[in-house]
């Protein structure tokens, strides 16, 4: 894929846009996380 300026682009597949910096030579990608708080009781 071919970015012709700094800035966030839409990825195929992705969850959210990946950042780039041409400048810099740099891509920057952050996936979200589902964090889940589970209560399984006491263990014995």
């Amino acid at each position: 894929m071919k970015f012709p300026k700094k800035g966030k682009y839409l990825i195929s597949g992705a969850l959210k846009p990946v950042s780039f910096d041409l400048e810099q030579d740099v891509g920057i990608y952050i996936e979200p996380n589902v964090w889940v708080k589970h209560n399984f009781g006491t263990l014995e």
